[in-house]
């Protein structure tokens, strides 16, 4: 102890010695004068056509959006400051904005905005678990052809108009189902529902929240034993007190047995979920098959331990891809559940982003590499690290190496992907380095090779989605997992020179492209 604290004196004397850097200019690719959505764009039966419906945007959980994105962004409004975000927005036919949060008791739990980031109305505020309550934070909306939203929390699945107005509410555990849906999916049929967190396969009607059918139980267990969150983690009322522990166990993939949102394969209907297997060493690939009157399982397929990330089915169809807890990404057959190819090196909290040809993008966040597989055959198509990106934006300190980290789930666009990167300090304490995040980009990056064509600075870690819209706008969701790690558990242990002093304050960022340039 007495070594490290010499050690952080030390390091805090230097500071001053660093060379300033010179931070590069935001930049970014021009867009096209206008963009609209194909007539008749391949979200899945039952969404709305819109940009972004759905968690993965469609119910094959793609993270690809049909539209060219660029870099070159202004902050046009926020909102919801000081909550933590993890999913959403998605978009409704007439253009709201949905997203949930998770603070509390006393507090709102679903928010709906206009582009213009006018809020129209919200969530009655919770006051005990039979109102809308924090689990929403984890549980996209998802929105209907007609504008009906449908929203999970802890022990209920609740539908509005776009109004506002509840149009029902399903008790989870009057049904038989004691988890709750890691962001809802529609089925084949056109019901709403999916597989709940404690392995329970359930279904309602959209009109009235009548189960459709009866429950169907998945065999396998809960995965490994909970685990304590880092310290800090969403410190300062950012998620409830009480949801922090399960939120961290449920990202960790611990403790239940299914952490993820299913895909739906938009011509059979078949539903695929990664779940616990029958004892903590091991996870499942599950096809499951809805009819009218019931739901069963087609194939079970071994995984890796735990319930990895949810799974994402290739254009045409033909194969679903997962990642188990060692970072195994599998690609398996949608007919028959027999496993195509394997390969490792992914990162197994992140489900994978599948471009319009096929090819497969993942990350290793901690190491700030994005790899590219090609979808037939798994063969890796390149991989770049981004370590180069923080020695741009970060003066040089003695002792202290500067790295990038990838801190969201990847979309894919027409003409690049978009992820946030976190630009970090190295502090050599302990047995791992610690990221000291002192910056937050929005990244754009070229789908050939991962070369860098535009950033855009943001104000908080992402650790969640990248929503574009079709004028070119862009939505994120801020987790604020890292900085609020940073803020309240890491900086009261520093002299005051290795402080970041960056709070965490999460919310809705929209940005809105620049005027064009003559």
């Amino acid at each position: 102890m007495r070594r490290r604290l010499r050690l952080a004196c030390a390091l805090a004397a230097m500071l001053t010695l660093g060379a300033c850097a010179k931070t590069p200019e935001p930049h970014g690719v021009a867009l096209p004068p206008a963009q609209s959505l194909p007539s008749q764009p391949a979200t899945g039966t039952h969404y709305a056509p819109t940009a972004w419906p759905t968690l993965h945007r469609d119910s094959s959980n793609s993270d690809y959006v049909p539209l060219a994105v660029s870099t070159r962004l202004r902050v046009a409004w926020s909102a919801l400051d000081g909550a933590t975000l993890l999913v959403g927005p998605v978009i409704g036919p007439e253009g709201h904005l949905y997203v949930p949060s998770g603070r509390g008791t006393g507090t709102s739990h679903l928010h709906a905005f206009t582009r213009d980031g006018e809020l129209l109305w919200e969530a009655a505020p919770m006051r005990s678990l039979a109102d809308f309550d924090y689990a929403a934070v984890v549980s996209a909306p998802i929105v209907d052809a007609d504008g009906n939203v449908y929203a999970g929390d802890s022990n209920q699945l609740w539908s509005f108009t776009a109004d506002g107005a509840p149009r029902w509410v399903a008790d989870l555990p009057a049904a038989g189902v004691h988890g709750f849906f890691v962001t809802p999916v529609f089925s084949r049929e056109g019901f709403v529902g999916g597989v709940a967190t404690d392995g329970k396969v359930a279904f309602f009607r959209r009109e009235d929240g009548a189960l459709a059918f009866p429950v169907l139980d998945l065999p396998g267990i809960a995965g490994p034993p909970t685990q304590d969150p880092p310290p800090g983690l969403w410190g300062g009322g950012m998620i409830a007190p009480e949801f922090v522990r399960p939120l961290w166990d449920l990202i960790s993939g611990r403790a239940i047995e299914v952490a993820n949102t299913p895909a739906v394969h938009p011509a059979s209907g078949r539903v695929f979920i990664t779940a616990g297997g029958a004892t903590a060493s091991e996870g499942v690939l599950y096809g499951i098959d809805t009819a009218a009157d019931g739901a069963r399982i087609a194939f079970a397929t071994p995984m890796g331990a735990g319930s990895g990330t949810s799974p994402a089915i290739a254009p045409d169809g033909g194969l679903v891809y997962a990642i188990d807890d060692a970072g195994v990404m599998v690609a398996v057959d949608t007919t028959d559940g027999h496993i195509v190819w394997q390969v490792g090196d992914t990162m197994g909290q992140a489900s994978p982003t599948i471009g319009p040809d096929g090819t497969i993008y993942s990350f290793n966040g901690i190491e700030g590499t994005v790899v590219a597989i090609d979808g037939v055959d798994g063969s890796v198509k390149w991989r770049r690290q981004y370590d180069d990106v923080a020695r741009e934006h970060l003066p040089w300190r003695p002792l202290l190496e500067r790295s990038t980290t990838v801190d969201s789930i990847i979309t894919v666009a027409d003409n690049g992907l978009l992820l946030c990167l976190d630009i970090n300090y190295l502090l050599p304490f302990g047995d791992t380095p610690f990221p000291q995040a002192r910056k937050f980009l929005l990244a754009h990056l070229d789908t050939t090779d991962g070369a860098l064509l535009g950033w855009v600075e943001t104000r908080d870690a992402s650790s969640a989605m990248i929503v574009p819209d079709r004028d070119g706008s862009i939505y994120l969701s801020l987790g604020g997992v890292v900085s609020s790690i940073g803020h309240h558990g890491v900086d009261p242990r520093l002299p005051a020179l290795l402080r970041a002093n960056r709070a965490p304050v999460g919310g809705l960022l929209a940005l809105k492209p620049l005027p064009a340039r003559d």
